[in-house]
């Protein structure tokens, strides 16, 4: 979404923290240019690759391009890559397709060979923990304790998060620290 608003701010030189009304909207999920395609019971299938190739064959409304997000690209079923393999062969002029994944390699070899790759490395520690606390609303203490766990991914700190991970871990070293009792300090 950093991405699609960079390509599409009208003054983004100037407008670094993206707080134009362009910038807003498209981070809240409501600007015409920019579809965030996400999987459905962790599937992306067919239906949602033919409905981002309709969204692609109109040309920008407001922005300068028309930025298509494929999150977790991977749950794609075969059928579904195959539909996206036109649109990755021959891109219409003003578009962008981000396919985003952590896991190329179960994308089929013609997909991942029509695609540039673009790796990122772990978010340090600190970044990540003033990222959690700010945006996601993590308590900042919880945020540095997720934040070390997570080895820089944004992802696995919510979903230890979610999971209750640091509440069973303290239940777990009250245990280890007091052996034979019922683990309450």
């Amino acid at each position: 979404l950093h991405l699609a608003r960079l390509l599409n701010c009208p003054d983004a030189e100037s407008d670094k923290d993206g707080t134009c009304p362009v910038c807003r909207r498209i981070m809240s999920g409501n600007h015409p240019d920019v579809l965030v395609e996400s999987p459905e019971r962790n599937i992306i299938r067919i239906e949602r690759i033919r409905s981002l190739r309709n969204f692609f064959r109109y040309a920008p409304v407001e922005g300068r391009f028309r930025v298509a997000v494929l999150d977790d690209a991977h749950t794609m079923n075969r059928s579904s890559q195959n539909a996206l393999l036109k649109t990755l062969e021959e891109p219409p002029p003003g578009r962008i397709l981000i396919l985003v994944t952590a896991n190329p390699f179960l994308l089929l070899p013609t997909v991942r060979s029509r695609c540039r790759r673009v790796r990122f490395g772990p978010i340090p520690v600190e970044a990540l923990a003033k990222l959690l606390s700010r945006d996601k609303g993590v308590p900042e203490e919880k945020a540095q304790t997720l934040a070390a766990m997570s080895c820089g991914s944004v992802a696995r700190a919510l979903d230890l998060n979610a999971a209750g991970f640091l509440e069973l871990r303290d239940k777990i070293v009250s245990l280890l620290e007091h052996p034979g009792s019922d683990g309450v300090a």
